[in-house]
C-alpha cells in the first residue's frame, strides 16, 4: 500500500502595528495559534522583534506555505 504522503504545513501571519497574530496548520487542522503583542512605538526594535517571533516559527514548524494578510 502507497504511503500516505505528509499534509502540507502552512504559516498564517497577520502583522500590525501593535499585535502580531499566527497560526499553523497542518493540512486543514489548526495546530497552534498565538497572538503575541508588540509593545512600544514602532522602531527597528520592534521590527526586529516581529521578525525574530515569525523566524522562530518557520525554524520550528518549517511550513510548505505562506499565508500573510
Amino acid at each position: 500500500m502507497p504511503k500516505k504522503p505528509k499534509p502540507k504545513t502552512i504559516l498564517g501571519i497577520n502583522p500590525g502595528s501593535k499585535y502580531l497574530a499566527i497560526a499553523v496548520f497542518q493540512g486543514t487542522d489548526l495546530r497552534e495559534w498565538r497572538m503575541k503583542t508588540l509593545k512600544g512605538k514602532w522602531s527597528r526594535e520592534k521590527v526586529e522583534k516581529a521578525g525574530g517571533i515569525v523566524e522562530w516559527y518557520i525554524e520550528r514548524y518549517r511550513p510548505g506555505a505562506l499565508a500573510m494578510k
